[in-house]
């Protein structure tokens, strides 16, 4: 679940007096290879922060932090207000990103997979890789799968979940990327 879909969840959530925390808020962890991304004014993450802050639903966010730099740019970031800056720079994320990453939590494809592949595991130890930096920690994840959930009859399938994918991700050849690099 993701934006609009998620949010009576979590109202409903707030209104019971439970804490929400929000998680996987950069959107697939792609801003370092999208140049645009680069604003004098926001960066990505801080923008992603900003947004998913604006929800008085939610109470805290966990980004993913994978150096020292990163603490002082997501901090500078906490009590800042949504802007028109940082709102461009997420609609330009959206735009340019929102074919290229799996959604975690989405499972559109799975039922349309013929070799029952775990292609949102897949997909997510992929974008571990190269995305966020932890390429050893990805590949163990990708090796402890069992092997009959891993994409290696992807070949000579016919892509039954791109056509299931609801967000036009091109799923098969990213599969078969991602067991080269994750076996590499």
């Amino acid at each position: 679940m993701e934006g609009k879909e998620i949010e009576p969840l979590v109202k409903a959530v707030r209104e019971k007096g439970i804490g929400t925390v929000a998680m996987k808020i950069f959107a697939g962890g792609m801003q370092g290879n999208l140049k645009s991304m680069v604003s004098p004014e926001v960066s990505y993450p801080q923008a992603a922060i900003r947004w998913v802050m604006s929800n008085p639903d939610i109470d805290t966010c966990i980004p993913t932090l994978s150096s020292y730099s990163h603490v002082e740019e997501y901090v500078s970031a906490s009590g800042r207000p949504l802007d028109r800056a940082a709102l461009a720079v997420i609609r330009n994320y959206r735009e340019q990103a929102h074919n290229l990453y799996c959604r975690v939590s989405c499972t559109e494809c799975l039922s349309a997979c013929p070799n029952n592949v775990a292609v949102n595991d897949v997909l997510r130890y992929a974008m571990y890789f190269e995305h966020y930096g932890t390429e050893k920690e990805a590949m163990a994840y990708y090796a402890e799968m069992e092997p009959d959930r891993k994409p290696l009859g992807c070949a000579d399938c016919p892509g039954y979940c791109e056509k299931a994918c609801p967000y036009g991700l091109k799923v098969k050849p990213r599969l078969l990327h991602s067991h080269d690099i994750l076996t590499a």
